[in-house]
């Protein structure tokens, strides 16, 4: 923010002489063709221009020509050139050029940086801590850079951080316009720069400066490092901790403490929300001291909910058995499942008495039965050894009885061939028999 009064000027002046835009083709410093308007602002544009030597894009920043008569003005463009070739890191827009066109008007060379600034994406809401932090590590790795080089951004905002996708990396950081920048004399002596102040009036923007700032009083890193916990508590919540018109805005920084965070963002995340407040905190001694301390309190808080994370997520299960157990097991399941979801609870309790007296029932006769054969078993008589089993005998063809035999004969044969009668007494046995068995029956000699 510069001086009320140059402010006043310069849009009166832009009133009273229409500046337009550089025509399309237009050649900037014998060497930049301008190819497109990227944007516009009261103080000068940015156009997309082609290199003709190397054929390589670049973004030119062009200073209104009527402009370049007020030193303020021409002050903060060059120390934006010198603050932009003198820091070389991934995450700082790097400028390669700085002169005079034609008319008097100041250009700067920038890399060319195709994405969106950080404004845009909080136009959606608040971010999850995740990529809030993500996007905030980017930012101090730059902001690390400048101060290492003994530059001070003063003008920290989403507006000068730029989105762009890098190597699968949606969200790639680039820091850009150093226009307000204090370049540390102490240790770069040789720069010969004189401090960028107006008197009576902070350098910077109401919603994101510190409170050192505010009171025009000397400033240092951790003047950035305080802008950093404004962007990264309207990253968490979706606005600024401060709100109001610039004298409120301005009286807030100095005494009001800032709000918590959400709940839901504070309970989850104690870390990060202990770094927000820290960073917040109006006095600088009290804050990080440097930009490397904050880094390691960001990694700090990601390795927290990255192990909040890992503890959160429940072990694989097993995988189940496929045996014949297992799966009759499972369908024994699925069948109680079924029958308890199916039939009430009254009918449940009578279904599980009348199964148990079933059960015991079976179980009851056949006990009676092992009993039995047990008994049978006992009565029956065991077989001599050596003796012939009395079921294998075959029984005995039955007698045949001769129509007229007298009952006192028998025929036996003799050494000699010849048939000699022995009289038997005539007693038998009722029935006819003899007592061997035999009917009486007469033979025959040969």
């Amino acid at each position: 923010m510069l001086g009320a009064e140059l402010l006043q000027s310069i849009r009166r002046e832009r009133r009273d002489h229409h500046m337009e835009s550089i025509s399309i083709g237009t050649i900037i410093g014998g060497r930049y063709r301008i190819d497109a308007l990227i944007g516009e602002g009261s103080m000068g544009a940015v156009y997309r221009a082609l290199q003709l030597e190397t054929q390589e894009v670049f973004a030119v920043k062009v200073l209104h020509a009527d402009l370049s008569r007020h030193p303020a003005i021409n002050a903060r463009f060059e120390r934006e050139a010198i603050a932009a070739t003198r820091i070389d890191h991934p995450n700082v827009v790097h400028a390669t050029d700085f002169g005079c066109s034609s008319d008097g008007a100041f250009f700067l060379v920038l890399e060319f940086v195709d994405g969106r600034d950080l404004r845009v994406e909080l136009q959606s809401g608040p971010m999850n801590p995740d990529r809030a932090t993500h996007i905030m590590r980017g930012a101090v790795a730059g902001i690390r850079a400048a101060h290492e080089k003994g530059v001070i951004h003063r003008d920290l905002k989403p507006e000068n951080i730029m989105l762009v996708e890098r190597d699968g990396n949606r969200d790639f950081v680039k820091l850009l316009d150093f226009g307000i920048a204090r370049l540390e004399s102490a240790s770069h002596p040789q720069s010969g720069m004189q401090p960028l102040t107006i008197a009576g009036s902070p350098l910077g923007t109401p919603e994101y400066m510190s409170p050192e700032q505010v009171l025009g009083k000397s400033i240092d890193a951790r003047s950035d490092l305080y802008s950093l916990g404004v962007i990264l508590f309207e990253m968490l919540t979706g606005s600024c901790p401060f709100d109001g018109n610039v004298a409120r805005l301005l009286q807030q920084h100095l005494t009001a403490e800032p709000p918590e965070l959400p709940p839901a963002v504070a309970t989850k995340n104690p870390r990060l929300a202990r770094i927000v407040r820290m960073l917040l905190a109006k006095a600088p001694k009290n804050r990080f001291q440097t930009a490397a301390e904050l880094a390691d309190a960001l990694n700090a808080s990601d390795a927290d909910r990255g192990q909040q994370r890992a503890s959160a997520v429940p072990a694989p299960a097993p995988p189940e058995s496929q045996t014949l157990a297992s799966l009759a097991m499972r369908g024994s399941l699925a069948k109680k499942r079924l029958v308890g979801i199916v039939a009430p609870p009254s009918r449940r309790h009578r279904g599980s008495r009348r199964r148990g007296v079933i059960a015991a029932v079976c179980c009851g006769a056949v006990l009676l039965a092992v009993l039995v054969v047990t008994r049978m078993r006992n009565r029956s008589a065991p077989v001599p050894v050596g003796l012939p089993d009395p079921s294998a005998i075959t029984p005995a063809a039955p007698p045949r009885v001769a129509p007229s035999a007298p009952p006192f004969a028998t025929v036996y044969a003799t050494k000699a061939g010849a048939s000699k009668p022995r009289r038997r007494p005539a007693e038998t046995p009722e029935g006819g028999k003899s007592s061997d068995g035999t009917s009486p029956s007469k033979s025959k000699s040969r």
